[in-house]
């Protein structure tokens, strides 16, 4: 099976669990165990004024942020997202 991106649209993640696929609405307490989950490394965005990739990334001193990554007019732009318990929609 191929492995498929997270997708967050209209404030609900969908993603695999082997076969079976499962919501998540953005902002429950599913949503902060799912982006804690050492497993859990990237989702992408889908949102009326936009749409951006999401990553984990571990640094040096410890603990993961999340950054969003975009490309626009040919360049790839990141901006930082915040630690897990910080993202929202």
């Amino acid at each position: 099976m191929a492995r498929t991106t997270p997708q967050v649209t209209d404030s609900v993640l969908v993603y695999h669990d082997g076969a079976q696929a499962q919501t998540v609405p953005v902002g429950s307490v599913a949503w902060q165990e799912w982006l804690k989950d050492a497993r859990t490394t990237t989702f992408h965005v889908n949102h009326q004024r936009g749409s951006f990739t999401a990553r984990k990334e571990q640094r040096q001193r410890g603990g993961s942020y999340w950054y969003a990554y975009r490309t626009q007019g040919g360049r790839l732009h990141k901006g930082y997202l915040g630690r897990a318990e910080e993202l929202t929609l």
